[in-house]
């Protein structure tokens, strides 16, 4: 299909943009990522609430209340997602779980 261009090292490089593959999108990957990231948004968030409460910061104070809230609501999106994708798996531990 292509030229003999490997005096010039063309070919190897076609043949190895032939041969990548794309990894397909992982939902489970996405969803666990996001909780962990917007986990780590609201606890430093939370943290600059109470930092900034005892300020007279107006401005501050409800930026960082309205990124935890939104991120809050992100937080709780994104775990019923979890439990939705995992809930095969989380059913079998709960079944294999079960105390006699």
């Amino acid at each position: 299909m292509y030229q003999d261009l490997s005096a010039w090292g063309i070919q190897s490089s076609i043949r190895i943009m032939e041969t990548t593959n794309k990894k397909a999108f992982s939902r489970r990957k996405f969803v666990s990522v996001g909780l962990f990231l917007s986990l780590a948004i609201l606890v430093i968030t939370g943290i600059l609430i109470q930092i900034y409460e005892h300020f007279d910061e107006g401005f501050a104070i409800h930026f960082f209340v309205g990124v935890h809230v939104l991120t809050g609501i992100f937080f709780s999106v994104l775990s019923i997602l979890h439990i939705i994708i995992n809930w095969l798996a989380l059913k079998s531990y709960i079944k294999t779980k079960d105390v006699s």
